[in-house]
């Protein structure tokens, strides 16, 4: 009898270790197979942004080298708006390309043929510039436009002149909306986010979409300095869910694109069935103690 009560319970034993080690390795596949979704869906967003991006700034490098042209002052105006600027500069969603000079006066616009009575000195995208020379393309922190006050980003590039010196700048701008309508694409899933994030933790674009009254700053943005790509589970600074963010840097840009579903949807249908496999064997090691004794 003592022998038979023991070989009960080791196959008991063995049968809670089986569901134990099943209903881990559910969790982290659950967790592998969101994950991978995840990962799929900031790979292709990101491959579509730096796209755009990059014809973006190439045609900022454009204006920058056409300004070195000795005959520009003499060319005809529509002359002189095609070699400055190419057809990105009215791409849908993108706003006007301005020439900026060392004072912040705009020069030329790729709107216009006549040369506007605004001044951008004030603005970050040119002080950044003119204060530091090498840092190449510059992508701003979202500001209001101030023709018709519409939220954008500004993506700007220095301007030289031949002694070193600064000449100004070449920026244009891209609408939040552009970026709303892209994200608005993309299923997400129930209370899930889709976030574009500066590399500094500036928040870009957020869906849901939040009207920004001021830039959104993510407090705690140690993950995304760590490795290009990755993934980890935190609290939501905005709404308090917790969810697994998957985050990918969009090429060499200092942009990183984020999913995060909340971990309530990612692990629904495992904890069902944890809940299902925990109760059976609850169950059956209470039917089993019966018996036995």
């Amino acid at each position: 009898m003592r022998l038979l009560c023991g070989g009960a319970i080791a196959i008991l034993l063995g049968f809670v270790a089986l569901a134990s080690y099943s209903v881990v390795d559910a969790w982290y596949a659950t967790r592998e197979n969101a994950v991978q979704a995840s990962r799929n869906l900031t790979t292709a967003l990101a491959h579509d942004i730096e796209r755009n991006i990059t014809l973006y700034n190439l045609s900022l490098q454009t204006a920058i080298a056409g300004l070195k042209l000795s005959q520009l002052p003499e060319m005809s105006a529509p002359v002189r708006q095609a070699v400055l600027f190419d057809g990105s500069a009215a791409a849908e969603g993108f706003g006007t390309t301005f020439i900026i000079d060392a004072q912040g006066n705009v020069e030329y616009a790729s709107r216009s043929s006549n040369a506007q009575s605004l001044n951008f000195a004030d603005r970050d995208f040119f002080t950044v510039h003119r204060d530091k020379p090498d840092i190449g393309l510059y992508i701003s922190p979202p500001f209001r436009l101030r023709v018709n006050g519409v939220w954008a980003i500004a993506f700007s590039r220095r301007i030289t002149n031949d002694d070193g010196s600064f000449g100004g700048i070449v920026f244009g701008s891209v609408r939040l909306d552009y970026f709303k309508r892209l994200f608005d694409r993309v299923d997400i899933g129930a209370d899930g986010t889709l976030t574009l994030i500066r590399t500094d933790g500036c928040v870009l674009m957020r869906k849901p979409y939040i009207n920004p009254t001021k830039p959104l700053v993510v407090s705690d943005f140690k993950h995304f300095r760590a490795a290009p790509s990755g993934s980890f589970e935190a609290t939501g600074q905005i709404d308090g869910r917790k969810r697994l963010f998957v985050y990918r840097q969009i090429g060499t840009l200092p942009l990183v694109v984020t999913v995060g579903p909340t971990t309530d949807v990612v692990f629904a249908e495992w904890r069902r069935k944890a809940v299902a496999t925990v109760g059976f064997i609850a169950g059956l090691s209470a039917t089993a103690i019966w018996l036995l004794f």
